[in-house]
């Protein structure tokens, strides 16, 4: 009887296994970005997380993450350059971030038949210059090499390295903020900013009556959703879902809404 009883034990105990579903803990990703007010990407200053209109990038990021349930975002907020030093030694998982050769050592960036998957990027905006009529009206007349014009860009934006040197002396600020003042004072002649959201004209500066745009962009940055080194090998499967979920995913229309929405 009692050799019957622990079989019957064994195999209910068994059974219940295979039954009832094991809850697995969800990834937590340790996700750093700018703690400045970077509109439209990010809103509000310092180590508060805005719970309302947090900006487009953090907004989309908790779509994605009310998308999956075996993961997690952890939001952290720290100057660029600690973002950046700490994905290096993955004291954080992920930031975003456009593509640099010099990064391939420590982060990962979406691919696609060993080249960058640009379907993968959370964003893609026309940066452009933007200035009063007179740097315009220079601007647009001068030859190349005949002279030198001084750019407001934000250190958030990242695209010193896609600036041309000989035609540009640049003044990288704090803010978006910081840069329209320094324009506003006649310190710089013009300021660098977002004109276009994955190819649709777009405008959202101060001092309207002042200053507007210059098309074409200057150039084309793309943001995308980047993991360290370590984080990836432990987690490929997991960061390629993230990944393929911007793919089929239109964040346009929530960049969109912040810019008609923009203040500074």
């Amino acid at each position: 009887m009692r050799y019957f009883s622990f079989k019957y034990i064994m195999l209910v105990s068994i059974l219940f296994l295979y039954i009832v579903p094991s809850y697995a803990k969800p990834t937590v990703i340790k996700f750093c970005y700018e703690d400045k007010h970077v509109p439209p990407m990010y809103a509000g200053e310092g180590l508060v997380i805005p719970t309302q209109n947090p900006g487009a990038s953090i907004e989309i990021l908790r779509k994605l993450d009310a998308s999956f349930n075996d993961m997690t975002i952890e939001y952290i907020r720290a100057p660029w350059r600690r973002c950046l030093a700490d994905l290096k030694n993955n004291k954080v998982h992920s930031i975003i971030a456009t593509y640099r050769a010099a990064r391939k050592d420590f982060a990962v960036y979406p691919t696609l038949n060993n080249r960058i998957n640009e379907r993968g990027a959370i964003s893609r905006f026309g940066m452009c210059l933007v200035g009063e009529s007179s740097f315009r009206n220079a601007f647009v007349n001068s030859k190349p090499n005949n002279k030198k014009f001084s750019v407001a860009i934000p250190f958030a934006y990242g695209v010193n390295h896609r600036i041309d040197k000989t035609q540009f002396t640049i003044y990288n600020t704090l803010s978006n903020k910081h840069s329209y003042t320094l324009l506003e004072k006649g310190v710089v002649d013009a300021s660098l900013d977002i004109c276009q959201i994955n190819g649709e004209n777009v405008a959202g500066y101060p001092f309207h009556s002042k200053v507007s745009q210059i098309y074409p962009p200057l150039h084309i940055n793309d943001g995308y959703v980047v993991f360290s080194l370590a984080f990836y090998k432990q987690n490929e499967t997991l960061t390629n879902k993230i990944w393929q979920w911007f793919e089929h995913n239109d964040t346009v229309p929530t960049y969109l809404k912040y810019m008609a929405n923009l203040t500074y």
